[in-house]
């Protein structure tokens, strides 16, 4: 038999499990609860802080910010966050911003105050951090919504969110690091594929080829995403082999994705499932972290969800 060390609290000669009560809870026990609150499928009563994506409609986590069925875009970009379960949100609206029958459609959300309150990990320049969750925002906008009608000029709530927070975490190197979380949610049909669909590249107009989330991956440390069959999946950033749709770089010319080619995950992650849309969690190190700072992050974070591994 193997026996595993762990710096976890050890009472009457039994580990406790992060998803149980610990008398005094390490960043993994913690992890996994601050998981489990945002995910959770019921709520304690109605006066429950926790976000609980998998309990509620995202429309009751921002109430009469978007109770206008049609507000115009200058409206809609100006709805500021909001503060639950210990994250800052911001809806994501949709507009009908294209003129062709199949139509283009954009998320529109309050970018200002988004880059305010994250400027510190987005840094003035360009950002890996700001063009991951700019993409996964993005893609709301192509396959994470139901308002096909909604018209152009106006906007309608997706319903989709950003939620963000900051957490603190003991990297290898036994110092304190900053790491951004970043959720991406949304109430539209969610992903298949995730594997498939984590693959770099330009997917489709319509989602049929199902790939084209890979630059959403970039520059995070880990990337846990569930799909519409109930499944979470955990993949590693810094890691991670992924094939390129494009032929060569500094090219657009595409080469075939073969129906085998996908991105691996590191596992299966038991979290609850909310039954309604897509979920993307994502994990920043601050722009400051060394190469070998952001390792020794992405190991502590590896290590906090290894008890929710199937």
């Amino acid at each position: 038999m193997v026996i595993r060390e762990s710096n976890g609290p050890i009472h009457n000669g039994i580990m406790l499990d992060p998803r149980s009560e610990s008398l005094s809870p390490t960043f993994g026990v913690s992890l996994v609860r601050e998981l489990r609150s945002l995910l959770k499928t019921e709520r304690d009563g109605a006066g429950d802080p926790a976000v609980a994506l998998g309990a509620r409609p995202l429309a009751t986590i921002f109430g009469d910010a978007i109770s206008s069925d049609g507000p115009s875009i200058d409206i809609a970009s100006a709805v500021r966050g909001v503060e639950v379960g210990g994250f800052t949100a911001w809806p994501i609206f949709i507009s009908y911003g294209g003129s062709s029958p199949r139509g283009i459609y954009v998320p529109i959300y309050n970018r200002e105050q988004i880059e305010s309150t994250l400027k510190e990990f987005y840094g003035s320049g360009p950002s890996s951090i700001r063009g991951g969750i700019n993409e996964a925002i993005r893609n709301i906008g192509q396959h994470g919504h139901r308002q096909h009608s909604v018209v152009h000029g106006e906007c309608r709530f997706a319903p989709a969110a950003l939620l963000t927070r900051e957490l603190s975490v003991a990297g290898s190197d036994g110092v304190t690091h900053r790491v951004l979380m970043a959720v991406v949610t949304d109430e539209g049909p969610g992903i298949t594929h995730p594997e498939r669909s984590m693959l770099n590249g330009v997917g489709s107009g319509g989602g049929d080829d199902a790939i084209g989330m890979g630059f959403e991956m970039k520059g995070s440390l880990l990337y846990l995403v569930k799909s519409n069959q109930g499944e979470w999946s955990l993949f590693d950033s810094l890691n991670h082999s992924n094939p390129d749709k494009y032929a060569g770089a500094k090219t657009l010319n595409t080469r075939p994705i073969g129906a085998d080619e996908k991105v691996e995950r590191v596992a299966a992650i038991d979290l609850p499932v909310p039954s309604v849309g897509c979920q993307k969690i994502i994990f920043f190190a601050h722009p400051s972290a060394t190469a070998d700072e952001a390792r020794g992050i992405q190991a502590a974070l590896l290590s906090a969800l290894e008890p929710l591994r199937r």
